[in-house]
């Protein structure tokens, strides 16, 4: 066999027409040692060529996934350097090209074979890397690769080896970026939406895939829906948590995810708004309908100008145009679903109804949890054999009831507003859930915002509304309590007087009830004039400062106001004062004839209440110990600035301490149960 049989007979299996493990073998006594070692590493080419070949013309594998076909079509774009390569070769084996051929054999013995695996060397390290990212790829069947996740393979691959691997690495990861932005084209411009349940067998799955790769559509579950969610429930549309790649080009990541998440969040709202009954549908040709909604025309050419120079995600522009969309979304969901109307009337309900600044709506709201705890949860027990029910609809029917407002006051939107009954009390935001009726009871009030109003009143946001009703709620509901504790304790402690000649003029839960009654109507006090009110006016004044409101600037006053209502409440500090107010409200409630201490002087009941009232006094005067030295950390803790905390928590120190009490350094040898000090004798 001569060498240029050889050479053409290698070149035929370079290029993939014949076997490379069976055609390149020839007899060892017929061909040179050193053009066995060359045809040996040639053939070790081309059956990495050939498994990569393979692999790119594999329709199966390029009707699974849009990912690896786009994967499959770079490889082949590769390959065609390869092709171009051996056609050249090829051209100056068959002109006898001096840099291939020597002219004469005898005096220049350069075999072509050697020659041909110099040409050809450098793709055998392209070939091996490339053979091992697929295997990498081929060795997870399940969950199929997204495109995230081969781009940051990618990425890994291009990071090592020469200039030209890491060149061809980084041609390949542009195509992949490509298919992403596409699909981010896809949900953002043209209204393509993932479906909640994707459908194999369709179609169009084929390109469905690239954007349930990125996102997620999912319904909202309810507090105590269980396992099954209601079919009525919108979908929301959530960005996966790996959608975005770990790319250096991205840093930083957190503001870029930040941005997307609140696209995701628009996007949602404004489906939803633009198709409010598409939920309805059952059948699977109105599921796929359900993906893909058209866009407003002017807001569509808004997005398409935003992304028009964008075709990858290491552009350097990839950051501003997201930033752009961001905001050309907000400006339009502010201008036509959300107007300075809307917004307004929106925080009025919210102040009004979570805020308790409605007074007909919080005057009726008061009377009738405290009517239905006298006559709903206090029952006898001879008057029921069956444990109390309570269920949310009837508490709704009570706040519509409380609602209903005269000619003087405006009435109330409480559309969205509802009661709910937790199973338990574990979450920050029912802090005081268990203090409004009973503890075995916990109560909330809720708000599910309309998908226009979602925009700011996220469920953090309606969370902490939820909190600081429930506080206010209490608060107001503890003080009516203990007035009627004094009315009850003034009526039998006269009767004490008519029929015990040595009754003495109090008893021993008159200073414990007084100073609990001061305690709520100083933070009532507090609440509503230096905290809430001056909160709402800033909130107001701000809102009408800025001349263009867009999402940033809502979300950052929406959110300053909680904070100031939060900060200004001293939430997690009060909860355990209020807590004991309750408990004594529940002690003086449950007794009937042990209120009369000189009348039952022996009575084993009357001296159980005695020792409990004792005892709360005690522990009601070490928790206002404690919350005033909370509230002075707080104070030295924001001593540098001038924020609203620090002028709010400072006005509260002096309300509790106008006696000196607390800041007296003399105060730890006082007796624990004289509440006398505490207000000055009064």
């Amino acid at each position: 066999m001569t060498t240029t049989t050889l050479a053409q007979q290698a070149l035929l299996v370079l290029a993939g027409h014949l076997n490379p493990s069976s055609d390149l073998k020839p007899s060892p006594e017929l061909v040179h040692p050193a053009a066995t070692c060359s045809l040996s590493r040639l053939q070790s080419i081309a059956q990495l060529h050939f498994y990569l070949n393979q692999f790119t013309h594999n329709h199966l594998i390029l009707q699974s996934s849009p990912v690896l076909a786009s994967l499959a079509s770079a490889i082949n774009r590769e390959l065609a350097h390869y092709q171009s390569d051996l056609a050249k070769i090829e051209h100056c084996l068959l002109g006898h090209h001096p840099t291939l051929v020597p002219y004469n054999s005898d005096l220049l013995p350069s075999p072509p074979v050697s020659a041909i695996l110099a040409e050809l060397h450098p793709w055998h390290q392209t070939f091996t890397a490339l053979h091992g990212l697929l295997t990498t790829i081929q060795a997870r069947t399940h969950p199929p690769w997204s495109s995230p996740e081969l781009i940051e393979l990618l990425h890994q691959h291009a990071l090592s080896g020469s200039p030209q691997l890491s060149a061809i690495f980084s041609r390949i990861q542009l195509a992949i970026e490509q298919l992403w932005i596409q699909a981010i084209r896809s949900f953002v411009i043209y209204g393509q939406r993932p479906l909640e349940h994707p459908i194999s067998t369709n179609p169009d799955a084929y390109h469905q895939q690239l954007i349930d790769d990125l996102f997620l559509a999912q319904r909202p579950r309810q507090p105590g829906s269980g396992l099954d969610q209601p079919k009525h429930q919108p979908l929301t549309y959530l960005l996966k948590p790996n959608a975005l790649p770990q790319l250096p080009s991205l840093n930083p990541h957190g503001s870029l995810l930040r941005s997307m998440v609140q696209i995701c969040h628009a996007l949602t709202i404004l489906s939803h708004l633009r198709q409010p009954n598409s939920t309805r549908l059952r059948s699977s040709t109105a599921r796929l309908a359900l993906s893909k909604f058209a866009m407003p025309s002017g807001l569509q050419a808004q997005l398409t100008i935003a992304f028009s120079d964008i075709d990858r995600i290491s552009h350097p522009g990839f950051r501003h145009a997201i930033q752009a969309v961001q905001d050309i979304l907000s400006d339009h969901l502010f201008t036509v679903y959300l107007t300075p109307d809307i917004l307004r009337a929106t925080l009025r309900s919210l102040a009004d109804v979570f805020l308790l600044q409605h007074p007909v709506l919080t005057s009726n709201l008061v009377t009738a949890f405290a009517r239905l705890r006298t006559t709903r949860l206090r029952q006898p027990a001879h008057r029921s054999r069956r444990p109390v029910t309570l269920s949310e609809r009837e508490l709704d029917v009570l706040l519509l009831k409380a609602a209903l407002s005269t000619d003087i006051e405006p009435p109330v939107d409480l559309i969205g507003f509802s009661f709910t009954i937790l199973p338990s009390c574990t979450h920050p935001h029912h802090l005081f859930a268990g203090l409004v009726l009973d503890p075995t009871l916990p109560v909330l009030l809720t708000f599910a915002p309309s998908a226009h109003l979602s925009l700011f009143l996220t469920d953090q946001a309606c969370g902490t509304y939820s909190l600081i009703h429930s506080c206010l709620l209490t608060f107001l509901l503890v003080r009516d309590r203990l007035k009627q504790s004094w009315l009850d304790l003034s009526r039998r402690q006269r009767s004490a007087r008519r029929w015990a000649a040595n009754a003495t003029g109090k008893s021993s839960c008159w200073e414990t009830r007084r100073l609990m009654g001061w305690w709520v109507d100083e933070m009532i006090s507090h609440i509503w004039m230096h905290v809430i009110t001056p909160s709402l006016t800033k909130l107001v004044s701000d809102l009408e400062a800025v001349p263009r409101l867009d999402f940033r600037t809502l979300a950052s006053l929406h959110a300053g106001f909680l904070a100031r209502l939060t900060s200004g409440i001293c939430l997690t500090e009060v909860a355990g004062p209020l807590a004991s107010c309750v408990r004594l409200c529940e002690d003086l409630e449950g007794a009937a004839t042990e209120l009369f201490p000189d009348l039952l002087e022996s009575s084993p009941a009357e001296r159980g209440l005695k020792e409990r009232v004792e005892a709360h006094g005690v522990a009601f005067k070490r928790e206002l110990g404690v919350l005033f030295t909370r509230l002075s950390a707080l104070v030295d803790e924001d001593e540098a600035g001038s924020g609203f905390r620090r002028v709010v928590v400072g006005q509260l120190l002096n309300r509790l301490d106008f006696t000196g009490f607390f800041s007296d350094q003399q105060q730890e040898g006082e007796d624990e149960a004289d509440a006398v000090n505490v207000l000055g004798g009064l």
